[in-house]
């Protein structure tokens, strides 16, 4: 009986000892997973917060952010916004569509320029990336901070570290590696154009109406190839992890793989010690918000002197047809290169597309229609767009009044008629074009037209003073106000009576956009109305 209950014993003893190896060996690699989970986690957040600045498209990341950035301050003292990169290439796909819709030589040209710019800014991002996600790399973010992926991933490993399994544990610190790469197939959060008849995209493209990830979604033999961004930051299965993606053309690998051993150590009762390690990895992919700009800047048509003859011009659509207006030469085409005009001169200048001096007027008003449209992003509604152009302007009177359009963040386009403002300065670096005796009224009243583009050149490098952001002044309620969608934002004018009553007093009040504070601020464009573009007929 003894011996049966020392053989009893001694079964569960070892019985005892298996299960206390196992619990820590579970153990072991449970708090590795945990560790290496957050590692992940952290490391994808460092890397969607790195910026790069290029020159013709101003701030890029792996996500979106809005203009509160410390690092993104123009020379007006406003915080600039950073564009994911997602949105850069999904804007300029959006932009391709529409010039084709709308069957104009001078959009696709501009939306074929915009994409060498944009693949330029994506390999300048990519660079930036692989060099951060390095051992002792480092990139910036939108503040000006040193953000180091590999130290954020490394701290995060360290304060999540459960130990379950008894022993001593420690990170093997030449183990933890970061790798960039892809997930095929997953849905980003970035939009395809509204309605999606107009997309260009297949089912296998596209999943909620957004932009699949490392598949080449082709427009007229463009690659466009969109980075694996998501609404939210989270783990993703490390077995679907690749390094390649050989049947693209490019990509962004946003995808980050993080691994690492830990090293146990135990000693047993006589002292002897065991030593094992566990090898953990985790995926991670980045999030970013959608890029919805609030009020993205408006297109306006302005009559100071009252209208031209509604039967001769009555809608939006008239500006890239009527034979007056596209055809006759621009008497000049000029930016003010050294400040706002009129506090500096203009000078005469030769835009890269349009390679006459004094091209057909048309040329402009495409370019104009074009940078506004643009400014819409990625969301843009192309079958609201379609239908602005072709929308009656709302004339009821020969008073001075302005026609503003503007997208609302739904990708509609939002329809209002202001009294007529004072004609705004010219933004720095920006155009500024006129062509003379272009219409006439019913009555013989002729009229100049003035067109200015506060939006062609983005950006701080080569975008002036206000980066090539919309400006303008605190508006008025409109006299009138309809939707071709959703999302009313404020319009873009304020009546004369705000402005001074002499010409010199109105010059003044005009030539002198808002400068933020020091410190610098949110622009006040970004949240109320302000003009991207100013097509403006001007009685002689």
């Amino acid at each position: 009986m003894l011996a049966i209950c020392l053989a009893l014993l001694f079964v569960m003893l070892l019985l005892g000892f298996f299960v206390l190896s196992f619990v820590r060996t579970v153990g072991s690699k449970q708090e590795q997973q945990t560790a290496i989970e957050a590692a992940a986690l952290a490391a994808a957040k460092a890397l969607a917060r790195i910026v790069v600045e290029d020159d013709n498209v101003g701030f890029v990341a792996l996500a979106d952010y809005p203009p509160t950035g410390k690092a993104t301050k123009a020379e007006d003292n406003y915080f600039l916004s950073v564009r994911g990169i997602n949105t850069l290439i999904g804007t300029v796909r959006a932009d391709m569509i529409v010039a084709d819709r709308l069957k104009d030589p001078v959009m696709k040209e501009l939306a074929k320029r915009d994409y060498r710019h944009a693949m330029i800014a994506k390999d300048k991002l990519l660079a930036q990336l692989e060099r951060a996600a390095e051992q002792d790399g480092i990139g910036k973010d939108y503040d000006g901070q040193e953000v180091s992926p590999y130290l954020e991933a490394r701290k995060a490993y360290r304060e999540n570290a459960i130990r379950m399994s008894g022993a001593k544990a420690s990170l093997d610190e030449p183990s933890l590696k970061l790798t960039l790469g892809c997930i095929r197939g997953v849905a980003t959060n970035t939009r395809v154009p509204q309605p999606t008849s107009y997309a260009a995209v297949t089912p296998q493209q596209a999943e909620y109406r957004c932009y699949k990830a490392y598949e080449n979604i082709k427009y007229n033999d463009y690659d466009f190839v969109f980075a694996a961004v998501g609404q939210n930051f989270r783990l993703v299965d490390p077995k679907r992890f690749r390094t390649d993606a050989d049947d693209v053309p490019y990509f962004v690998p946003s995808i980050v793989k993080c691994e690492a051993d830990e090293v146990f150590t135990e000693s047993n009762a006589a002292g002897a010690k065991k030593r094992w390690k566990v090898h953990a990895v985790a995926c991670a992919e980045p999030g970013s918000l959608q890029d919805v700009r609030p009020c993205p800047g408006a297109l306006v048509i302005s009559f100071p002197d009252g209208p031209p003859n509604p039967a001769q011009f009555n809608q939006p659509g008239a500006l890239l047809t009527l034979g007056e207006i596209i055809a006759p030469p621009a008497d000049l085409v000029q930016s003010p290169l050294r400040g706002d005009y009129p506090l500096t001169p203009l000078s005469d200048v030769t835009l890269p597309i349009l390679t006459e001096k004094n091209p057909p007027f048309g040329q402009l008003v495409s370019l104009a229609i074009y940078d506004w449209v643009r400014r819409a992003g990625t969301n843009i509604n192309i079958e609201a767009l379609i239908a602005m152009l072709s929308q009656p302007l709302n004339i009821s009177s020969n008073e001075g009044q302005a026609h503003v359009f503007e997208f609302a963040p739904s990708g509609s386009i939002n329809y209002s008629v202001v009294s007529a403002a004072p004609e705004l300065a010219t933004s720095h670096k920006q155009i500024r074009a006129i062509t003379g005796l272009a219409l006439q009224n019913a009555i013989g009243k002729s009229y100049d037209i003035v067109l200015k583009d506060y939006v062609y050149q983005p950006g701080r490098v080569l975008g002036g003073i206000h980066a090539g952001e919309p400006v303008g002044e605190v508006p008025t309620p409109p006299t009138y106000q309809t939707q071709i969608g959703f999302d009313i934002c404020p319009p873009a004018f304020a009546d004369d009576s705000s402005m001074g009553n002499s010409l010199e007093e109105k010059a003044q009040a005009l030539s002198n956009f808002p400068v933020g504070p020091g410190s610098g601020a949110l622009r006040p464009t970004f949240k109320k109305s302000g003009v991207a573009a100013e097509i403006r007929f001007r009685a002689r």
